[in-house]
């Protein structure tokens, strides 16, 4: 296990949450002091649990949830504020999600709906969740295999990173919360992705690493600041969705590789549109493949993922608000016809 204990404490204030960046999961309690401790339930991915059990002290209140898009339902929700209230759960109590994007969203939008809200907090244990998920303030959950499809806008108090957590992930793990690095840098940040280019990131090169990590996060809120309820701004942050999360719902895919291919198809649209040249296209296709993420889209079958691209929350007259690149580092929100997406 790497030393992240070494670097140094660093506080990121953000709009209504602070984000406490190499800090030690073990000082949680040093967040919580105004809190009943019997009234703090923590919704726990069932593999970071296994792993990481020392950390753990035997506690009720902690609920397990499988790290998987069947978890993030209605009616695994329901179970979940169901075992809550039979535990206790007030307006009063405390919820701390620790695990990567699915744990956040189910338990940022557990807590922003119980008994109308309470407070709630993100411990990420992954890439992705450190560099998305657990920024921003959405969460939700999937209805009818539509992605995310309800949900709420509303930030945590507080998100704790330890980077403790990412020495017990696979590569294909580690390297797909990159899909969403890459992705910040293709939309905000030419140096972020000549640095991405140039660098061999893993888990020995913990500064690098710490560096590229605050770099995306910086990036992140940044945006969000602008546009906390995601009316113009923000949008830009959907580069790689509309189509990501038709093929992640459609192939079940990972977040970061549905994402990839996303990105790959929204470069090729820019590409086709005039807006992105040909090189460029291939500097981001040989970025994300660098990072050992998927670049061939050709045996996605696009009229079989219409349908879902057609719930789209960004849909509206069946048109949608598309995120294409004019550069890289220089996202735009064009407004198209569905139809015409698919055949550009």
């Amino acid at each position: 296990m790497y030393d992240y204990k070494s670097f140094i404490l660093e506080k990121i204030k953000h709009i209504n949450t602070s984000i406490f960046f190499n800090e030690s999961f073990t000082n949680i309690d040093n967040y919580l002091n105004d809190v009943d401790q019997n009234n703090i339930f923590f919704l726990v991915d069932n593999k970071v649990f296994e792993l990481h059990k020392t950390l753990f002290q035997p506690n009720k209140n902690t609920l397990l949830i499988k790290s998987t898009e069947d978890s993030k339902s209605i009616k695994n929700v329901s179970s979940l504020i169901e075992k809550i209230l039979k535990l206790g759960g007030n307006k009063k109590s405390y919820i701390i999600g620790i695990g990567g994007g699915i744990v956040c969203d189910i338990t940022g939008f557990i807590a922003s709906i119980f008994m109308r809200g309470i407070r709630f907090a993100y411990v990420p244990t992954t890439v992705l969740s450190i560099t998305d998920a657990a920024l921003g303030g959405k969460n939700g959950v999937n209805f009818n295999h539509i992605k995310n499809l309800v949900g709420t806008i509303n930030e945590p108090n507080f998100v704790l990173v330890d980077l403790c957590f990412l020495d017990s992930l696979k590569e294909n793990e580690f390297n797909d919360g990159f899909a969403e690095i890459i992705k910040h840098a293709c939309i905000a940040s030419p140096e972020l992705f000549k640095k991405l280019e140039k660098s061999l990131i893993s888990y020995e090169s913990r500064d690098l690493l710490s560096e590229i990590l605050k770099e995306s996060i910086s990036i992140k809120l940044n945006i969000v600041s602008k546009d906390i309820n995601d009316l113009t701004l923000r949008k830009i942050l959907n580069f790689g969705h509309t189509f990501g999360h038709a093929i992640e719902a459609k192939y079940n895919f990972s977040h970061g590789n549905s994402v990839s291919l996303g990105m790959i198809y929204a470069c090729q649209i820019s590409n086709k549109l005039g807006y992105l040249s040909d090189e460029k296209v291939n500097r981001v296709k040989n970025l994300l493949n660098k990072f050992g993420l998927p670049v061939d889209i050709s045996k996605i079958n696009v009229s079989e993922i219409l349908h879902l691209i057609e719930k789209d929350k960004k849909v509206k007259y069946n048109n949608i608000d598309f995120i294409i690149l004019r550069d890289i580092g220089c996202a735009e929100i064009l407004n198209i016809k569905i139809s015409d997406l698919i055949h550009a």
